[in-house]
C-alpha cells in the first residue's frame, strides 16, 4: 500500500497542531472553540434529583475509590476536591473531571 502525498501532508499537519496545543502557544488552550450553547448539547443529560438531596451536595452512600481519586490527583486536583467531585459524579472520572474543570473557569 504506497502512502499517498496529500494523506502525509495531513498527518503532519495534525501533528504539529497538537504540539503546538501541547506547549500551549498562543494560549491555544484558554481558547474557547465551541460555543458554550453548543457544547450543552454533547453534555450529559441531567438526571432527576431524587427527593430530599440538594444538587451539589455529595451524596455519603457513593463509595468513591482510591484509584481514581489517585487519577484525579495525577491530573493535578487536589484529593479532598477529586473526592467531592468523584461523588457528585457517582464515581465517574470523567465527569468528575470536567466538572473540577468547569470550578476553575
Amino acid at each position: 500500500m504506497a502512502l499517498h502525498p496529500n494523506n502525509v501532508v495531513v498527518s503532519l499537519c495534525g501533528i504539529a497542531v497538537a504540539l503546538l496545543y501541547r506547549a500551549n502557544v498562543l494560549h491555544m488552550q484558554e481558547m474557547m472553540l465551541v460555543p458554550r450553547s453548543l457544547a450543552r448539547w454533547f453534555d450529559e443529560p441531567e438526571r432527576p434529583q431524587q427527593e430530599g438531596t440538594q444538587p451539589d451536595t455529595p451524596s455519603a452512600a457513593v463509595e468513591v475509590s482510591a484509584e481514581n481519586i489517585r487519577l484525579l490527583q495525577d491530573m493535578g486536583f487536589e484529593s479532598e476536591r477529586a473526592a467531592r467531585a468523584l461523588r457528585l459524579a457517582n464515581n465517574d472520572v470523567q465527569r468528575a473531571a470536567a466538572m473540577l474543570i468547569q470550578e476553575n473557569e
